[in-house]
């Protein structure tokens, strides 16, 4: 946000969850490894939203830590829409 000539930057991290490290034995001969979760944003929560001084963007960061590889770490971007009433 802009007060005046100076601009704001606003964030808040509405979730943080560490999952559980797994052991992949090295005789497994896997070339990847693949997970998945369900990522649940909250219906009050607001949605994704821009215009030209402001703008609401919700984000996925990944951390990925793997013996032997190089560390990740990534963020997302993820649109979120207005939920239509029943």
């Amino acid at each position: 946000y802009t007060v005046g000539t100076d601009t704001h930057t606003v964030t808040e991290k509405v979730h943080e969850t560490t999952l559980a490290a797994i052991e992949i034995p090295a005789s497994a001969g896997v070339p990847f490894v693949a997970g998945g979760w369900e990522i649940v944003i909250p219906k009050e929560g607001p949605f994704s939203f821009a215009a030209r001084w402001n703008k609401i963007e919700w984000r996925l960061a990944v951390t990925l830590r793997l013996e032997g590889a190089p560390d990740d770490d990534s963020t997302f971007l993820i649109p979120v829409g207005i939920e239509a009433a029943p």
